[in-house]
């Protein structure tokens, strides 16, 4: 599941211009992701799942954000 890369790349075309910096890009990535994992630990802090399919989910949405830590960590991302 690559949901936050793909919505990622649909918030890069409409929201990051056009013709910013690489630097640009990257901390907006960085950011974008911080946001999401954000999000994704008050849902599951919060534990207002409605079914065992949206805490797989959720934990699929959790480990993309951890993965692309991982990234920012080891300077690929």
């Amino acid at each position: 599941m690559n949901a936050l890369e793909d919505a990622w790349r649909t918030y890069r075309l409409q929201v990051v211009p056009l013709d910013a910096s690489s630097y640009q890009v990257i901390e907006s990535r960085r950011a974008y992701f911080a946001g999401a994992g954000a999000v994704v630990r008050l849902l599951q802090a919060l534990n207002l799942t409605a079914s065992p399919a949206l805490d797989r989910e959720l934990d699929a949405l959790r480990r993309e954000v951890e993965v692309f830590r991982a990234e920012v960590t080891a300077g690929r991302a």
